[in-house]
């Protein structure tokens, strides 16, 4: 299944965004993890270090693999994303809004593996129906495809990885030619079922909270404090930044989680605005190479599957970004290829090598 004679089709563009990306991740890994005292980073640093190296490995595998023959797997994807979710809350560890399997010092989060694997299924269940585009049978029956995920991980409870799986079922539905009046139902249901969670209490306080501060009706301790200290950060940078690892937030631990989750506040702070868009630069040049090679994919299955990675991309950025600045709730989604952690730079990086490979293997047909 390795199809290595479309290496020579291979576009670097790609692999220089995902190096560019990872690079400023470990720069920014190193300065929100530092010691205030001695500087060090501790282990946190060789571990992301580790994690981008098998991060390559693993982008160089998926962009040699013919991704035709993932069409072939689509009930297997699918059930290994369901079994992983369903392991974890058995015997999986974790605190907050997400479990994961320890693996000694590293730890895996299978809600990310998860995301890639059910796209994957989605989209060669959606290519599959590509005569029958339009019609609302089809529609309802991909709606199996990230319910299930979504329940499960909402279980955890992980609200922003739930919210992922429908934000990539909503690309392809449009993408595969869904009609808008089908798309208003089912939003419009989606709306009412948020609804009923909220008054049944399926919606967690802490949830509500995060809602509500974000309306300016929450409290100053919790998600309001973190998202008050998050803005200060980013303000404060100005245009310039005050300097790498010299950022007073950053360097005093005043945001919680800020390696993880809200590490694009240390950009802001020590980068300044120039840094911060250069940050998202690159990020816009990732969505619009995916959504070029998705525009030029040679068939209908690796379109779809194009479609569905430029769109986990894109919603994790908007998502993570907008929480920090203020204008979205707060949600555990990382920020791809920057926050610390091994399991969304690993899905990242794979997702990158699908993309080249949709490119590599269109590029072989059309010369």
């Amino acid at each position: 299944m390795l199809d290595l004679r479309s290496l020579r089709h291979f576009d670097w563009r790609l692999l220089l965004i995902a190096l560019g990306l990872s690079g400023m991740g470990i720069l920014m890994v190193r300065s929100t993890t530092a010691s205030p005292e001695s500087g060090a980073a501790g282990g946190y640093l060789v571990r992301q270090l580790v994690w981008v190296i098998l991060g390559l490995g693993v982008l160089f595998l998926a962009l040699c693999f013919d991704y035709t023959a993932l069409r072939r797997f689509e009930r297997v994807t699918y059930l290994v994303a369901l079994m992983l979710l369903v392991l974890v809350l058995v015997i999986g560890t974790g605190r907050g809004a997400q479990r994961w399997f320890a693996l000694g010092t590293f730890q895996l989060n299978p809600g990310e593996f998860a995301k890639l694997l059910v796209l994957v299924s989605l989209a060669a269940y959606l290519a599959r129906h590509r005569d029958q585009r339009g019609d609302v049978r089809v529609l309802l029956r991909s709606l199996g495809y990230v319910v299930p995920p979504a329940i499960l991980v909402l279980i955890q409870p992980d609200m922003g990885s739930a919210l992922t799986f429908g934000a990539i079922w909503v690309a392809l539905a449009v993408v595969w030619g869904a009609r808008g009046r089908h798309l208003l139902a089912f939003a419009a249901a989606a709306i009412l079922v948020f609804a009923m969670g909220w008054y049944s209490g399926l919606v967690r306080d802490y949830q509500k909270e995060r809602i509500l501060t974000l309306l300016g009706g929450g409290h100053r301790t919790g998600s309001a404090y973190q998202l008050e200290q998050s803005k200060i950060a980013l303000g404060s940078g100005g245009v310039w930044g005050r300097g790498y690892g010299k950022g007073p937030q950053t360097r005093l631990n005043f945001i919680p989680a800020q390696h993880t989750d809200f590490i694009f506040t240390a950009v802001g702070e020590e980068l300044g605005f120039v840094g911060a868009i250069i940050v998202l630069g690159l990020y816009l040049a990732l969505v619009l190479k995916g959504m070029q090679i998705a525009a030029g994919a040679p068939e209908w299955f690796g379109g779809l599957l194009a479609v569905g990675v430029t769109s986990l991309f894109a919603f994790h950025v908007i998502v993570n970004v907008g929480m920090t600045a203020g204008l979205l709730p707060v949600t555990g989604l990382p920020l791809p290829f920057l926050s610390y952690g091994g399991s969304n730079l690993l899905v990242s990086m794979a997702a990158v090598g699908v993309l080249s490979g949709v490119q590599m293997r269109s590029r072989t047909i059309r010369f």
